[in-house]
């Protein structure tokens, strides 16, 4: 079950902001984890997140800039993005059936456009 429209905006509309920030260098890290940004966000929870990131994925892309939604990261061991990020709407297929090695490439290169981009 998907988010309504007006739920699914108030939460693009604040987590976008807080990506921004954290873009931005104005936090203590330069990432966010999934569990940091659904608390700051007060919700929308674990069903719905990818929901939430991939659409403000597709307006960042739309508006030709970086794909924010890369700074969200598990917590521990990993520290990359979920499985979800791997299958956002805008990225190409040949980003969503690379090899492990090549999809962590493009992720770190995708990091260092958005903290060149939002640094300004």
């Amino acid at each position: 079950m998907a988010l309504r429209k007006e739920t699914l905006e108030k939460y693009v509309s604040l987590a976008s902001d807080i990506l921004k920030e954290v873009a931005r260098g104005k936090r203590k890290d330069r990432f966010i984890t999934y569990e940091e940004l659904m608390h700051e966000m007060g919700g929308p929870g674990r069903g719905y997140i990818a929901e939430v990131l991939d659409e403000v994925s597709c307006i960042e892309h739309a508006n030709g800039r970086p794909l924010i939604t890369a700074l969200v990261i598990h917590k521990g061991i990993d520290s990359r993005p979920g499985y979800g990020f791997w299958y956002i709407r805008v990225l190409p297929d040949s980003i969503k059936n690379a090899s492990d090695y090549d999809k962590i490439s493009f992720w770190q290169q995708e990091c260092e456009r958005i903290w060149r981009y939002w640094g300004k």
